[in-house]
């Protein structure tokens, strides 16, 4: 009343006489979860720099904003080398504004410019930086500057 047939037997007993057969598909299956948690670690990471990015775009922004206010400043004592205090103040640049000042720092020779850039959005400040040069009037030759860096 057996109803198997030699074949039927012989595969049962390779089978339990192997019990290495089934590990092969656990082993795929803990490698596929493994590299699934790992691109899954490495999207999640790539979505915090994006959105990093433009945080540092208007804060470069507003680096750029601050150096403009510092040559705008620069033409104007170059035309008139008496102006000091506040040059200028909220002068539209872009997509911000700047503010600059110019403070004579010895009575004979340097003035000291200082310029704060600011980017704004909806009247909420994004980003503020603020340059400062120290420039030397050149007091031979017609209104010309002498060096100017960064401090």
């Amino acid at each position: 009343m057996n109803s198997f047939t030699n074949k039927q037997i012989e595969n049962r007993k390779s089978k339990i006489e192997n019990p290495q057969s089934g590990i092969a598909m656990v082993t795929v299956i803990i490698m596929t979860s493994l590299l699934i948690m790992i691109g899954i670690a490495m999207n999640r990471r790539s979505g915090i720099n994006i959105s990093a990015s433009p945080n540092q775009l208007k804060k470069q922004d507003a680096l750029y904003i601050a150096e403009a206010g510092v040559q705008h400043t620069l033409f104007e004592l170059m035309k008139n080398t008496s102006l000091r205090g506040d040059i200028f103040t909220n002068k539209r640049f872009g997509n911000g504004f700047y503010n600059t000042k110019a403070l004579l720092l010895d009575p004979l020779t340097d003035i000291v410019i200082t310029s704060t850039g600011t980017v704004e959005d909806a009247g909420t400040i994004i980003a503020k930086k603020t340059v400062t040069r120290i420039i030397t009037p050149d007091v031979g030759g017609g209104g010309e500057f002498k060096n100017s860096y960064s401090r």
